[in-house]
């Protein structure tokens, strides 16, 4: 079940409304859905303020997923590329900023795709 956390920074939190939230869910889900193949009823959001963030961007979005196992049963591993997840990190950063342009936000945006392997998240290079 792949997960879409929001981490919304302290100089965020005021300007970012739950309308705002809303659409963010519902932009960076449709993506999730169209991109890895996974029905909308599959995907977790979460959204959730820190208290503290250095050097970091005002919204950071995780999306984190089990990949490795037959997660669909469709008798092959769920294991996205990192070609997809580098395409899919890229659409889910335009259509974030593209959300907050929108409402005249003008906040920066990560966005980072976190595979779970076996108890660990896989790092880009196959390293863990």
């Amino acid at each position: 079940m792949p997960q879409i956390f929001l981490m919304i920074s302290p100089d965020a939190q005021q300007v970012m409304t739950e309308a705002a939230i809303l659409r963010l869910d519902w932009a960076l889900s449709r993506l999730v859905r169209e991109c890895l193949g996974v029905p909308v009823s599959d995907i977790a959001f979460s959204a959730v303020n820190l208290s503290y963030a250095r050097n970091e961007a005002n919204l950071q979005v995780e999306v984190r997923y089990t990949a490795g196992t037959d997660e669909y049963g469709k008798g092959e591993p769920f294991d996205p590329s990192e070609e997809v997840q580098k395409i899919l990190s890229a659409k889910m950063e335009k259509a974030a900023q593209d959300v907050l342009a929108k409402r005249n936000l003008h906040l920066t945006v990560s966005v980072w795709m976190k595979p779970f392997y076996r108890g660990t998240f896989r790092l880009p290079g196959g390293g863990h």
